[in-house]
């Protein structure tokens, strides 16, 4: 097989994979969750503003009620994504090479992450026609199209995840630092593409202030849940973010990455090509954003995904550049192996998991068919008119697989907030019968909102010859608004929104309670 048809072959079958990946597992309580916005249209909601609630809306129009239909435009997106990096790649490599390192990359675990139905699964590839169209704009910097396009794509990638303003910063480094694209900033047209953009993400805004910045809230308080306040606690939590990236993008191309990054700015003025820059401009804000995060807080492993967009294309320049260099030869084919290993070694986990490892996220998405089975079926017995859960990932996949949809209510009263909050009428449901669906032993307090209730057999899920989840689940009658949490069930919002601000407030020590 020649080297084209092998990259060819590799690229279409990283989306088969995916395919696959998408029919046979279900949905993980995140994606459930982002699903459900798509029932209740909004320009924004708690968490994140509307993009992911569309797509996932009207993926479920065109492709029907299923995990494949959720997945298919992530899945799509991914491979436009990868499609638009050989095209820049394609600049200065031949077509074999250019498809066959852009395939490489597509087979490390953050690249398969975009699967799944997530913010970040939309965000990436608005986020990489953005950066396409910038592209463009290195050579055709009059091109109204191009600025119009780029302002375009942008506001899409904001509007499914507000990391997406960090293009911005982009932008910006890349303008000031060389001379030649400096007249950007005084471009008519850039100011034109400037505007658009703004009166694009404008409704967010506007949506913010009529429900007194919940989203912007939300997002904040997301990046304190686990605080640093010791040298100890500070120093783990740089080390989980660079663990957790090494682990994602697999760690010999992380290390690569981290030489790119740190090389292009020293080496720009030695090179006569500005490309370099222009990727690291995209990818190093983003990275040094979330690395000055660890130091507060405890980092998703996936917050920093819209880095690799342009550090992938970063490293396979200097890999081209250096590919002189013995040792970098060699230790881009032990990187590959590496990446073969780990990705052997997750579907294997995948497939047959032998040992339970602590907050596996391959667990979570396993049992919510047969509780929704089991609750429907207790819900008959119950004559419950409402199901309710203490969590917004219970209730969200319990929306998704139930099939006689009973109205999902989430007791979110000593959490952090969501979208519920928003959503609860607890009034309509006063004098009403209910199952009670959660993690663990519901509180005694919950219980008293009730005139009575029953606990039923724990229903307990299994993957493999592991325990995935177990759910306890309660038979209560006739609820009653009246109670320990009776300022919660009045005006569930304004008691979320009060509790937000409080713990976006609070000291590192009070946020981490």
């Amino acid at each position: 097989m020649n080297l084209k048809r092998l990259a060819l072959a590799l690229f279409f079958c990283a989306f088969a994979i995916r395919i696959v990946l998408a029919v046979i597992f279900p949905l993980i309580p995140d994606e459930a969750y982002y699903w459900s916005w798509s029932t209740k249209p909004a320009i924004s909601y708690w968490d994140q503003p509307a993009g992911s609630a569309f797509f996932l809306g009207l993926a479920e129009r065109w492709f029907g009620h299923s995990e494949l239909s959720l997945r298919l435009l992530p899945i799509l997106g991914s491979m436009i994504s990868a499609l638009l990096i050989f095209l820049i790649v394609r600049e200065f490599l031949s077509f074999e090479l250019a498809l066959l390192c852009v395939t490489i990359p597509l087979y490390t675990p953050i690249a398969f992450g975009q699967t799944l139905a997530l913010h970040d699964s939309f965000m990436v590839p608005f986020w990489t026609m953005a950066l396409a169209a910038a592209n463009k704009l290195r050579k055709e910097p009059k091109k109204i199209l191009w600025w119009l396009l780029l302002a375009g794509f942008w506001a899409l990638a904001v509007y499914s995840k507000l990391n997406a303003l960090f293009f911005g910063f982009g932008i910006l480094i890349f303008c000031v630092a060389t001379k030649r694209y400096r007249d950007w900033l005084l471009n008519v047209r850039a100011w034109i593409a400037a505007l658009l953009f703004l009166l694009l993400i404008a409704p967010i805004f506007i949506w913010n202030i009529e429900h007194q910045g919940i989203t912007f809230l939300a997002v904040k308080r997301l990046t304190l849940i686990h605080p640093t306040s010791t040298i100890a606690s500070v120093v783990t939590s740089i080390l989980e973010f660079f663990g957790s990236q090494a682990l994602l993008i697999t760690p010999g191309f992380f290390v690569l990455i981290l030489i790119s990054l740190w090389r292009a700015p020293f080496d720009f003025k030695r090179e006569r090509d500005d490309l370099p820059l222009f990727f690291f401009s995209f990818s190093a804000p983003v990275f040094l954003y979330f690395l000055w995060v660890a130091f507060k807080s405890k980092v998703q492993g996936n917050w920093p995904a819209p880095m690799y967009v342009a550090a992938v294309p970063l490293v396979i320049w200097y890999a081209k550049k250096l590919w002189s260099n013995r040792f970098l030869r060699i230790f881009i084919k032990i990187s590959i192996v590496a990446c073969a290993l780990e990705i052997i070694a997750l579907g294997a986990h995948l497939a047959f998991p032998v040992a339970k490892i602590p907050q596996d996220p391959t667990l979570q998405m396993w049992g919510w068919k047969e509780l929704a089975a089991r609750v429907e079926e207790e819900a008959k017995i119950c004559d419950a008119s409402f199901l309710l859960t203490r969590k917004y990932q219970v209730g969200s996949e319990l929306m998704f697989y139930l099939k006689n949809q009973l109205p999902v209510l989430c007791a979110n009263y000593s959490g952090r907030g969501n979208q519920f909050d928003l959503w609860n009428d607890f009034a309509a449901v006063a004098n009403k019968n209910a199952i009670i669906v959660d993690t663990r032993a519901v509180s005694l307090k919950l219980l008293a909102h009730f005139d009575s209730h029953e606990m039923l057999n724990v229903e307990v899920a299994h993957r493999a010859n592991l325990s995935a989840n177990i759910f306890y689940i309660y038979c209560a009658k006739n609820f009653k608004i009246q109670g320990p949490h009776q300022d919660y069930f009045r005006a569930p919002f304004e008691y979320g929104l009060k509790r937000l601000k409080t713990l976006v407030r609070a000291t590192p020590n009070e946020s981490g309670n």
